[in-house]
Protein backbone atom coordinates (compact mmCIF):
# COMPACT_ATOMS: atom_id res chain seq x y z
CA UNK A 1 0.00 0.00 0.00
CA UNK A 2 1.44 3.04 -0.98
CA UNK A 3 1.45 6.02 1.32
CA UNK A 4 0.88 9.98 0.91
CA UNK A 5 3.50 12.08 2.70
CA UNK A 6 2.68 15.49 3.66
CA UNK A 7 4.93 18.37 4.71
CA UNK A 8 3.89 19.62 8.11
CA UNK A 9 5.40 22.47 9.95
CA UNK A 10 6.83 22.90 13.60
CA UNK A 11 7.33 26.45 14.04
CA UNK A 12 10.39 27.99 16.00
CA UNK A 13 10.09 31.48 17.26
CA UNK A 14 12.56 30.96 19.85
CA UNK A 15 15.34 28.91 17.88
CA UNK A 16 18.82 29.90 18.60
CA UNK A 17 20.06 29.70 15.37
CA UNK A 18 17.51 31.55 13.79
CA UNK A 19 15.55 28.95 11.67
CA UNK A 20 12.28 29.91 11.81
CA UNK A 21 10.35 26.67 11.51
CA UNK A 22 10.97 22.81 10.22
CA UNK A 23 9.51 20.50 7.64
CA UNK A 24 8.71 17.01 8.38
CA UNK A 25 7.60 14.55 6.12
CA UNK A 26 4.56 12.71 7.86
CA UNK A 27 1.47 10.40 6.85
CA UNK A 28 -2.11 11.76 7.82
CA UNK A 29 -3.51 9.18 10.42
CA UNK A 30 -6.57 10.86 11.39
CA UNK A 31 -8.73 13.94 11.67
CA UNK A 32 -5.45 16.74 11.60
CA UNK A 33 -3.33 13.76 13.11
CA UNK A 34 -0.03 13.28 11.14
CA UNK A 35 2.61 10.56 12.12
CA UNK A 36 6.61 11.83 11.94
CA UNK A 37 8.42 10.39 9.09
CA UNK A 38 11.04 11.72 9.35
CA UNK A 39 13.85 12.81 12.80
CA UNK A 40 13.84 16.18 12.59
CA UNK A 41 16.53 18.23 13.42
CA UNK A 42 15.70 21.63 14.88
CA UNK A 43 13.12 20.97 17.26
CA UNK A 44 13.43 18.37 19.89
CA UNK A 45 10.42 17.69 20.98
CA UNK A 46 9.03 15.73 17.67
CA UNK A 47 10.55 12.36 17.26
CA UNK A 48 10.00 9.68 14.63
CA UNK A 49 6.54 7.71 14.56
CA UNK A 50 5.24 10.39 16.84
CA UNK A 51 1.80 11.16 16.20
CA UNK A 52 1.35 15.16 16.05
CA UNK A 53 -1.68 17.41 15.75
CA UNK A 54 -1.17 19.80 12.66
CA UNK A 55 -3.52 22.34 11.52
CA UNK A 56 -3.19 24.07 8.33
CA UNK A 57 -3.56 27.69 8.80
CA UNK A 58 -5.19 28.53 5.09
CA UNK A 59 -6.34 25.98 2.59
CA UNK A 60 -2.91 26.64 0.33
CA UNK A 61 -0.72 25.81 2.97
CA UNK A 62 1.35 23.28 5.15
CA UNK A 63 -0.59 21.97 8.20
CA UNK A 64 1.52 23.41 11.29
CA UNK A 65 2.17 21.05 14.53
CA UNK A 66 -0.09 22.25 17.68
CA UNK A 67 0.59 19.60 20.05
CA UNK A 68 2.07 16.30 20.30
CA UNK A 69 -1.00 13.25 20.71
CA UNK A 70 1.07 10.13 20.77
CA UNK A 71 5.05 9.91 21.69
CA UNK A 72 6.48 6.51 19.90
CA UNK A 73 9.45 6.63 22.42
CA UNK A 74 11.95 6.96 19.98
CA UNK A 75 14.18 9.39 21.03
CA UNK A 76 16.63 12.06 18.43
CA UNK A 77 19.92 12.50 19.20
CA UNK A 78 22.04 14.88 17.15
CA UNK A 79 25.98 14.35 16.99
CA UNK A 80 28.21 17.28 15.27
CA UNK A 81 31.57 16.90 14.62
CA UNK A 82 33.35 20.02 14.95
CA UNK A 83 37.17 21.23 13.42
CA UNK A 84 37.93 21.61 16.75
CA UNK A 85 40.01 19.63 18.19
CA UNK A 86 40.34 17.96 15.46
CA UNK A 87 44.28 17.14 15.54
CA UNK A 88 43.50 15.63 19.10
CA UNK A 89 43.23 12.47 18.57
CA UNK A 90 42.29 8.91 21.23
CA UNK A 91 44.55 6.21 20.30
CA UNK A 92 43.95 3.24 22.26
Amino acid sequence: MEEDFVKIVVDLPDAEDGVGGEGIWSVKVGEDLYEARNSPWHTTDINFLDVVRAIAPAEDMNPVVTEVVHRSGHRTVHVMFLDEGKDERITS
